[in-house]
């Protein structure tokens, strides 16, 4: 009965895992949509930008025309090696060159994704998106960039939760292959609490998806679901845990009844 109950036991931990992931990945649908739209409309615009570079009112359309087909763009521009930015969605020039930011996007000879907490033109915590741009040559001459308020995101999610019961996780988060947290369904202060306390984030970054429970920063029991959605950006669905009865750290429940036939 003992082993019985332990197998069934195991079987049934594997659909709650499998669960979890479905429940995270729908959770944050939304999100993730608006994501990878960013991400498309910026790989776009990298290779369509070169002639309108030297056209400071047509790259403003460009951009302007862009930044119209998702409200919840804050900003969208193409910003030169010298930072001086003077082609962007809400047509006014910025200066980026001493800004850290942009020391960070401009390394970058490759799609990322970058977390500002402050953007020096909307105001307010934003994902910025990049994507390199080339010369004829193949030189990186600069980069063209999406910035999604974090407000933004948090509403695509409570935009389109399901009605009824469903269940919601206690916090939806995504963090690059650095374990950096790039966005959080709270806020971005408190993410730090919910992450789990023996786990770094950085080494949940591997690409594969998983889930485990544990006791996150706060002291909190929680479930965690890990799941991969784009090159090294990932989803981490944080969970409250079902209360068990359990000794010694050990889950006691599906025992409890051959134990209780021993007994009597």
């Amino acid at each position: 009965g003992l082993v019985q109950s332990q197998n069934v036991a195991r079987q049934s931990d594997a659909r709650s895992e499998m669960a979890v992931m479905g429940e995270t990945v729908r959770a944050a649908t939304p999100e993730i949509r608006m994501i990878r739209t960013a991400q498309a409309m910026v790989a776009t615009l990298a290779n369509t930008v070169l002639p309108f570079i030297e056209d400071p009112e047509g790259c403003i359309r460009v951009m302007a025309a862009v930044a119209a087909q998702e409200p919840s763009i804050s900003l969208a521009a193409y910003v030169p090696m010298s930072g001086l930015m003077t082609c962007a969605s809400t047509g006014k020039p910025f200066d980026f060159s001493n800004h850290p930011i942009f020391a960070e996007v401009s390394r970058l000879d490759h799609p990322g994704l970058v977390v500002n907490p402050r953007g020096p033109v909307s105001g307010t915590s934003v994902l910025v998106i990049s994507h390199p741009v080339l010369d004829a040559g193949g030189a990186r001459i600069g980069f063209v960039s999406i910035s999604l308020p974090h407000l933004a995101l948090n509403n695509a999610h409570i935009s389109e939760d399901h009605l009824g019961e469903t269940r919601e996780p206690v916090a939806l988060l995504t963090f690059d292959s650095d374990g950096k947290i790039l966005t959080s369904s709270t806020s971005l202060e408190d993410a730090p609490l919910r992450l789990p306390a023996s786990i770094p984030l950085k080494a949940l970054a591997t690409g594969e998806a998983q889930t485990f429970s544990g006791k996150a920063v706060s002291g909190n029991r929680r479930v965690f679901s890990v799941v991969p959605i784009a090159d090294g950006l990932s989803l981490l669905g944080i969970w409250a845990a079902d209360d068990k009865l359990t000794l010694f750290g050990i889950s006691i429940g599906p025992y409890l009844f051959p134990l209780l036939m021993w007994l009597s």
